[in-house]
Parts: C-alpha cells; sequence; structure tokens
C-alpha cells in the first residue's frame, strides 16, 4: 500500500516537469523555423495539381520565381532611395546575385536524377523570395 502511495505522489510530483519539458520542446522546434516562405496561393494550386510531376512542377516554380523576382527588383530600386550608402549597397546585390547562382548551383553540382532541375529552382525561388523578404523588412538594416 505504501508503495502505492509513494509511486502515486512520485507520479504527481513528476507531472509539472514532463508537461513543461513537453511544452518547451514543442516550441523549440516552433523557434527552429528559420524562414516561412510567403508562396502564392497561384503557386499552391499548381503545385497541388502536379501531383510529382517534374516538368509541371518546374513550370509552377519558373512562374512564382517570375512573381518574386519582379517583385525583389521593385524592392531593390525602392529601398535604393533610403539607403545611406547606394553604391555599397548595389555592391551587396551583385555579389548577393552571385552568391544565389553559386549557392543553387552547388545543390546539382554531383547530378542525382531529373529532380535536380527542382532542387535548383527551388533554391533559386527560395532564396529571391527571402532576399525580397529581407529589402521590404523595416526591421533589416537600414544603414
Amino acid at each position: 500500500m505504501k508503495l502505492k502511495m509513494l509511486t502515486a505522489a512520485l507520479v504527481f510530483a513528476a507531472a509539472p516537469a514532463l508537461l513543461s519539458t513537453a511544452q518547451a520542446a514543442s516550441q523549440n522546434t516552433e523557434k527552429n523555423v528559420l524562414m516561412e516562405y510567403h508562396y502564392s496561393a497561384a503557386y499552391l494550386q499548381c503545385m497541388d495539381k502536379q501531383g510529382g510531376n517534374t516538368p509541371g512542377a518546374a513550370g509552377c516554380i519558373d512562374r512564382e520565381l517570375k512573381l518574386w523576382d519582379t517583385r525583389l527588383n521593385k524592392s531593390y530600386k525602392e529601398s535604393l532611395k533610403f539607403k545611406a550608402a547606394p553604391k555599397a549597397w548595389r555592391q551587396a546585390q551583385r555579389d548577393w546575385l552571385k552568391f544565389k547562382d553559386s549557392q543553387c548551383m552547388a545543390l546539382v553540382a554531383a547530378p542525382h536524377g531529373s529532380g535536380d532541375m527542382l532542387d535548383s529552382a527551388m533554391c533559386e525561388l527560395n532564396m529571391t523570395l527571402e532576399r525580397t523578404l529581407q529589402l521590404e523588412s523595416d526591421t533589416w538594416p537600414a544603414a
């Protein structure tokens, strides 16, 4: 009887610690998200319709990339109006373009099959989207 009461007391005492550990793990998982991708509804619908069709998915990605590339160029030009050193920002953008190209090409340096073209295209799309949001952000460095 004493053993049952002791076991019950230990379980009761440990419950808050176990609960807070589970909550911390849940919160930690949420904090590990590096970037939320804001794809257009048209892109998401297009990708849903493809059902694993690589050429179809490539078309969806290409259309979404054009949308984000247009937005990036507009955001970049607009942001230059407010930068303290526009020449340095122009060079930074040129360097970013080289980095993006190099990064996305590295994904397909060792070919793995037809999915490579999607990997490279998705890399280009995601990096373009990220850069656009950086330039549009009020919290991104303005100097």
